[in-house]
């Protein structure tokens, strides 16, 4: 979703560079109550995005709350009040199966008629990639295993090569580490005779 929303900017903007997106998540409480984020030096400059996820609880037949969409015109007062932490906030929501985008930009900023071209080409973005991604399976990038690989042809070649020579379905690997010192020169003598180390390990599995 990310990448969506990124990918039409370069299109729509090519004049800029891609925008830095900040990710927002639950947890952001500040420990020291004197510090301001509203003033943290840079971040009026981003793009805010917040993926609130599904409310399956919301959605239950049996369920005592549900989400009502607020009658427009009847925002609360506070929330024209609110310092805002970036220059786009971009929310997304899952609501009985549907996507839903809230943009919120500011109605004074230069080319209004190119951030709307964006908005728009962020939900056709969406549906392409839906219609694109669905069938196939998911795929590995360098940010997901960092620590064993820097170059997208050693993943490759780790993924359709030796998984496939280890019969371990990639669905099935959590993530790769690096090999230690020592075993990589069990490995190293391995290399020049299979004899000189044999590697017996005995894992126990325990429940939470």
């Amino acid at each position: 979703m990310v990448a969506a929303l990124a990918y039409p900017f370069t299109a729509v903007f090519p004049d800029r560079k891609t925008p830095a997106i900040f990710n927002e998540v639950h947890g952001r409480e500040v420990s020291d109550g004197t510090i301001d984020l509203t003033r943290t030096v840079g971040w009026f400059t981003k793009i805010l995005f917040n993926y609130q996820g599904l409310y399956q609880q919301l959605e239950r037949k049996d369920s005592l709350f549900k989400n009502l969409l607020i009658p427009e015109g009847c925002e609360p007062a506070l929330a024209a009040s609110c310092l805002r932490f970036a220059i786009f906030d971009v929310s997304l929501v899952i609501e009985q199966g549907c996507a839903k985008i809230t943009f919120i930009r500011d109605r004074r900023a230069n080319y209004q008629d190119r951030i709307r071209q964006w908005m728009r080409q962020y939900t056709t973005t969406l549906i392409d990639m839906l219609a694109l991604l669905s069938n196939r399976s998911a795929e590995w990038t360098l940010s997901d295993l960092p620590l064993s690989f820097s170059s997208y042809i050693d993943l490759d070649r780790f993924r359709h090569k030796t998984l496939l020579g280890l019969e371990v379905c990639p669905e099935d690997v959590e993530d790769v580490f690096p090999c230690s010192p020592m075993q990589e020169g069990i490995l190293t003598s391995q290399g020049k005779d299979i004899d000189f180390y044999w590697i017996c390990l005995i894992y126990e599995v325990m429940p939470n």
